[in-house]
């Protein structure tokens, strides 16, 4: 009947403009925004060192089975900086700034164990022994340990595995949070 077609239109018609009005496919693209980065940067060919790689991939070996082996962390990632009583947003900034070379997480929360740094020459400037002495520090105040290791091209996966043996866990509890699981911070 000619009723219920001009019924159908109308709604036809209704819906259209509903559709265009709450942004619908008519709606105008927005004009691209244009980035304002005035900096430019390339890929890098690797992520760490080939005696960082090494090592890495001995981590892997020794502790796949029951721990994560996570490279180049920053420290905000794995300290918080919300103390109470102090300036987040400058702890924040000063921990964000300082990375390890691995983190050893536990498998099933993935909560941080050891923190790892290859100490090379680069650790022997007067700049880079304060750096490294406020990041044992930092470690030491979380109640996180941190292994240095001096000279890795002369340690073989047993020397490894023994330094290893001294720093991590010895019982699953030691790894599980006593506060309970949080999947981030921000």
């Amino acid at each position: 009947s000619m009723e219920f077609i001009l019924l159908l239109v109308t709604v036809i018609v209704v819906m259209y403009f509903i559709n265009r009005s709450r942004g619908g496919a008519h709606e105008k693209v927005p004009s691209e925004i244009k980035p304002t980065v005035n900096y430019r940067y390339r890929r890098k060919d690797f992520v760490m060192t080939k005696a960082e790689n090494d090592f890495f991939n001995s981590l892997v070996e020794i502790l796949g089975d029951e721990y994560y082996v996570f490279p180049q962390v920053h420290l905000s990632t794995i300290l918080d900086h919300k103390v109470k009583g102090q300036n987040w947003k400058a702890a924040f900034s000063y921990i964000n700034q300082k990375s390890v070379d691995y983190v050893v997480c536990n498998r099933q929360y993935r909560r941080p164990i050891l923190g790892i740094e290859l100490d090379d020459w680069s650790h022997d400037g007067e700049a880079r022994k304060q750096r490294d002495a406020n990041v044992d520090y930092l470690f030491k105040e979380s109640g996180m340990p941190l292994l240095r290791i001096r000279d890795v091209r002369a340690m073989t996966p047993t020397d490894i595995k023994a330094k290893l043996d001294e720093y991590l866990p010895k019982t699953i509890s030691e790894t599980i949070p006593s506060a309970g699981v949080t999947t981030g911070s921000s």
